[in-house]
């Protein structure tokens, strides 16, 4: 059970930063 904690931990952190990259990405064009 740790090890599953710990390898989703990264992964998750991983996918929500990209979706934030993504956000940004989207309003930086939608200024252009």
């Amino acid at each position: 059970m740790a090890e599953k904690t710990i390898k989703e931990g990264p992964v998750q952190y991983l996918y929500s930063l990209e979706k934030g990259l993504y956000k940004l990405k989207s309003l930086v064009f939608g200024l252009y």
